[in-house]
């Protein structure tokens, strides 16, 4: 059960991060004027709750490696 754990953590970190670099977007709602490149394409919100999965993800990791 605890590598199921893993991989569900793993996977949605996964997700943060393409969310924060853009790459999983549903919707445009910018009409089109959004900058891609660099750190304007990067979304905070995104990137917080990465952070904040990874603390889980490392205390799961620790235990079943």
């Amino acid at each position: 059960m605890t590598t199921l754990y893993f991989i569900l953590l793993l996977l949605s970190a996964l997700s943060f991060v393409a969310a924060a670099l853009g790459r999983g977007v549903a919707g445009d709602n910018s009409g089109g004027a959004a900058r891609r490149g660099g750190l304007a394409s990067l979304a905070l919100v995104p990137l917080g709750l990465l952070f904040w999965v990874l603390v889980p993800l490392i205390e799961t990791a620790r235990r079943v490696f």
